[in-house]
C-alpha cells in the first residue's frame, strides 16, 4: 500500500510535469524495458538489462583505436538492424569505416553517420 503523503506528491508531480513524471518504486518493477542485445554476452549481462535500453543513448569512451567501433558499436547495431530497427551514429573518431562495417554485417542502407 502507498503510503498517503507519498501518493500526493506524485500526483502533484504528475499534474506538474506529466503523467510518466514520477511514480512508486514498485511500479519501477512493472516496467517493461525493451532492449537490444550487445551481440556480446558478457556485456549483456554486466548492464544488468540483457543489452542496450531502447531509448536510452550511450557514450562508449576509451581511448582511440582499441576497437570500441568494431568489438561493441558494430556488434550492437548489427543486433538493432536483425530486430528490424534503424540505426544512428555519431562516429566522433577520425573516420567511418563503412567496408569494415559492412564486413561485420552492418546494413549500410539501414544506418545514418
Amino acid at each position: 500500500m502507498v503510503d498517503p503523503v507519498v501518493e500526493q506528491e506524485i500526483k502533484r508531480m504528475q499534474k506538474k510535469y506529466g503523467t510518466k513524471s514520477a511514480f512508486t518504486g514498485r511500479e519501477i518493477l512493472s516496467l517493461e524495458r525493451k532492449t537490444i542485445p550487445t551481440g556480446i554476452l558478457a556485456l549483456d549481462y554486466a548492464l544488468g538489462s540483457g543489452g542496450w535500453i531502447r531509448g536510452v543513448p550511450y557514450h562508449i569512451w576509451g581511448p582511440p583505436y582499441i576497437g570500441k567501433s568494431s568489438s561493441i558499436g558494430l556488434a550492437s547495431i548489427v543486433q538493432a538492424q536483425k530486430q528490424g530497427m534503424y540505426v544512428g551514429v555519431i562516429a566522433t573518431e577520425p573516420h567511418w569505416d563503412a567496408n569494415w562495417a559492412k564486413k561485420h554485417g552492418v546494413d549500410l542502407d539501414k544506418i545514418v553517420i
